[in-house]
């Protein structure tokens, strides 16, 4: 099973569904797969039934660092800017980050997070206008 370096939770669940009908006639009773913070073992049951269980593999500075997921909004209206560089989908935003700022009546308003987490989804888009409470992005643990 060939997985991507970003994890793309939609093709994982597909080939895993692939590898899974592979291995189902065969004599296999365990299967496990580690990736970063992901993994799964599945472990054959009577009756040949594939039982999943999911882990979160962490460090210890991980786990005393990453908080559960949230929703970052705008405290403003005005235009949001990145940062110089664009935060990527996947990487880890420790808490206090600027992840971007909106300029509102000459004000400059930086987006920092509150919270440590993986970075889910981007909502913002660079120079476009946002409303107060627009979600500009979503973190997760």
């Amino acid at each position: 099973m060939m997985m991507s370096s970003s994890w793309n939770l939609p093709q994982f669940l597909e080939e895993l569904k692939d590898l899974l009908n592979q291995v189902k006639d065969s004599d296999i009773l365990e299967l496990s797969w580690e990736k970063d913070e992901h993994g799964f073992k599945f472990r054959r049951k009577k009756g040949g039934v594939f039982q999943p269980q999911i882990k979160e593999i962490k460090s210890e500075a991980e786990k005393e660092s990453i908080q559960p997921s949230f929703k970052v909004q705008s405290p403003v209206v005005g235009i949001f800017h990145f940062p110089d560089k664009k935060p990527e989908i996947g990487s880890l935003i420790l808490e206090g980050k600027e992840l971007g700022s909106i300029t509102s009546i000459n004000v400059v308003y930086p987006i920092e997070i509150e919270k440590s987490g993986r970075l889910a989804e981007i909502h913002a888009v660079e120079g476009e206008p946002v409303d107060f409470g627009k979600l500009l992005f979503t973190l997760e643990f």
